[in-house]
């Protein structure tokens, strides 16, 4: 999850610089600008300006998600106005169609928004060490993130609500360890590889194409017996 680090959670005031601590308007403590991961000894690491508009992993992510929340909205709110108004079949199917279809094109034009707020690219540094593989957002990306978020709303609880729906629909930070890893896909085309994980989201490293060769023989000797190509 990406974190606000510019203004304060409280009042929504900008800070003055890095090293302030403190908010000047409100006296609340300001939020820490995440800390760019070290390269693990023994390890490798890299930056990579993950694409959004271009990519299928995250449009198939925005398809799921869109789905969930239209099918979601066009039960509870089609429910009620179909109750309400007494409607028979036909004309419940139209409004299950129609809620469920505004509410997933919603969640699609809220990323292609947040997209734009990130200039469509989301840049992360990815570090592989002998425990497992590490991705956090850049210092730049966090910021265009967040500056995303209060575009919707002037209001600090909604900005960071807003905050956590872009991070769900953009890149943000991963954790795996290679003993939690059951699988591993190899897209060498599109320079993807993903780590799947039994409990948990499964974690997807964009990879140079120069650099593909490398971290994949890397992956492939802390995850023995369960590599595939994708």
């Amino acid at each position: 999850m990406v974190a606000v680090v510019d203004r304060c959670h409280r009042c929504g005031a900008l800070r003055d610089s890095d090293d302030q601590l403190v908010c000047a308007k409100c006296d609340a403590e300001l939020p820490v600008a995440p800390a760019p991961e070290p390269v693990p000894e023994g390890g490798i690491a890299w930056n990579y300006p993950i694409p959004i508009l271009n990519n299928r992993y995250i449009w198939r992510q925005w398809a799921w998600t869109a789905a969930a929340v239209g099918g979601g909205a066009a039960v509870l709110f089609g429910t009620l106005i179909v109750v309400a108004s007494d409607s028979d079949i036909s004309v419940a199917v139209k409004i299950y169609a129609a809620i469920g279809l505004i509410s997933g094109l919603v969640v699609i034009g809220y990323g292609l928004f947040a997209s734009l707020g990130v200039s469509f690219r989301v840049t992360t540094r990815f570090a592989l060490g002998p425990a497992g593989v590490v991705g956090r957002i850049t210092k730049e990306a966090a910021g265009s993130i967040e500056s995303t978020a209060w575009l919707f709303t002037n209001n600090a609880r909604d900005a960071q609500r807003n905050q956590q729906i872009t991070a769900l629909l953009l890149p943000s930070g991963c954790d795996a360890a290679w003993k939690d890893v059951r699988g591993v896909e190899f897209d060498e085309p599109r320079h993807v590889i993903t780590l799947r994980q039994r409990w948990h989201f499964p974690v997807r490293m964009y990879v140079p194409a120069a650099r593909f060769g490398e971290v994949a023989a890397f992956v492939r000797d802390h995850v023995p017996g369960t590599a595939r190509v994708g």
